[in-house]
């Protein structure tokens, strides 16, 4: 009897080796690519100084250097008088359906040209990292709240790590900032979100804008601005 277990125990072991093979095949780690470092950089952002330390002049003055980036001169001032009915100083430029609203449609320019303007915006920070990051590999700076104040975000850092599928994986490291109160040096601000509360980020507000040609004898014009949406990726921001 005890021979005969022994056997079956010697014909039994090729079988479990094998099995256990095929455990640690199964659990063999893929291999994960890390690009570090990347960084974006809008570049030739206008420095537009809010002309009162009010946020809905922060909000206006955004709002300028975002369309002077696209050669629309319309400033602070124009918008002021737009929307708030003149150099009035409040603590908040308005909810953002409101904003847009008012920002929304065509606009004839001191020099003749005919432009459609069009507004976009999250209420909070965007659960997709292109939504921060692909205006800015289109060289267009974007409004994003921190501590709901309105700055620019003009730049950011980031380590990317790509799967054997290609699937990417997006982890920020740094965004770069422009405060509108501040001048020189000191309008640069950077949030780390390792060391700084994600929770303080509120959303992001962006206008474009297309020119209209009048003359239906001429070829149209190309926009100054895509205006589609980024196609959507998951973040992992820390």
């Amino acid at each position: 009897m005890l021979l005969a277990v022994a056997l079956l125990s010697l014909a039994m072991a090729p079988l479990c080796a094998a099995q256990k093979n095929k455990i640690k095949l199964k659990k063999t780690p893929f291999s994960l690519q890390e690009i570090p470092n990347q960084k974006v950089e809008v570049h030739d952002v206008p420095d537009v100084l809010a002309s009162q330390k009010c946020e809905n002049f922060a909000w206006a003055a955004d709002v300028e250097a975002v369309l002077r980036k696209q050669n629309i001169p319309l400033d602070q001032h124009f918008w002021a008088d737009k929307i708030y009915g003149g150099a009035l100083c409040l603590p908040s430029a308005g909810s953002f359906h409101s904003l847009k609203k008012h920002i929304d449609g065509d606009y004839v320019l001191p020099d003749g040209r005919h432009v459609h303007l069009e507004a976009s915006y999250l209420k909070k920070t965007p659960n997709q990292t292109d939504q921060l990051l692909l205006p800015l590999t289109q060289q267009r700076p974007i409004l994003l709240y921190w501590r709901d104040h309105a700055y620019l975000l003009v730049g950011a850092h980031w380590n990317d790590f790509v799967y054997p599928t290609g699937q990417r994986d997006v982890q920020i490291t740094q965004l770069t900032l422009v405060d509108p109160y501040e001048q020189g040096k000191t309008r640069i601000v950077e949030f780390d979100p390792t060391k700084q509360d994600l929770s303080e980020l509120g959303g992001i507000f962006e206008v474009q804008a297309t020119v209209i040609d009048k003359d239906p004898w001429k070829a149209p014009e190309r926009p100054l601005m895509i205006s589609q949406p980024p196609n959507p990726k998951q973040p992992n921001i820390h």
